[in-house]
């Protein structure tokens, strides 16, 4: 199981209803975008129609109070989504720092002697949790990219498919190198790691003195 398998399935047994209204919520932006684009569309083309005299004024009133009304309850819906991200978040936090506190709790004390162990044990407190909060987050946001990608490409396909092609590979493109750039600052830190600590003990000593 890969670290991301194993970190929402950590989520998920720690809250199962918050995570999947989550989910469901993130899942329904793509809905909210397409609403968004369509009472865009909506709006230029009644205005043209009006001009023309093609639209009488009623029929549109009733068409932009149909889109308010729809956009009023996504943002309803965004709001919950908001709600029930926190609400995953800190039961996944309580449910990691009870299980970490357990565990280092019962380990024996010449753990705490040990240099190499040490320092995982200061990695376990201070970076793993937030490691699983931005996966758990990350995770929630890559599912609700994915309806984002149809809704958008529909709409470009219906400008012309040589600007969604264009799209595509600019897309694509961007996060491959986003990638890149977050594996070196990864590697970067990992080097530096042991030295940052290192020279915060130290302060940290100096200070006390």
């Amino acid at each position: 199981m890969n670290p991301i398998q194993y970190v929402n399935k950590y989520a998920f047994r720690s809250a199962p209803g918050a995570y999947g209204l989550c989910l469901m919520l993130y899942l329904a932006s793509g809905a909210q975008t397409f609403v968004s684009l369509k009472f865009t569309e909506y709006n230029i083309n009644t205005a043209y129609g009006l001009l023309t005299g093609e639209i009488r004024l009623e029929e549109a009133l009733k068409g932009i109070l149909f889109y308010a009304v729809l956009t009023l309850f996504f943002m309803f819906l965004s709001c919950m989504q908001t709600l029930a991200e926190n609400k995953l978040l800190l039961k996944l936090s309580y449910r990691y720092e009870k299980e970490l506190n357990g565990a280092l709790a019962s380990a024996a004390w010449e753990k705490y002697e040990s240099h190499g162990d040490a320092l995982k044990i200061q990695d376990c407190r201070t970076k793993s949790l937030d490691v699983m909060k931005r996966i758990t987050s990350g995770s929630m946001r890559l599912m609700g990219f994915l309806p984002l990608l149809f809704v958008y490409g529909y709409f470009l396909l219906r400008i012309n498919p040589a600007i969604l092609a264009v799209y595509l590979i600019l897309l694509f493109g961007f996060q491959g190198i986003g990638n890149r750039l977050k594996y070196k600052t990864r590697h970067y830190w990992a080097e530096i790691k042991p030295y940052t600590q290192k020279q915060s003990y130290f302060f940290k000593m100096c200070g006390d003195k």
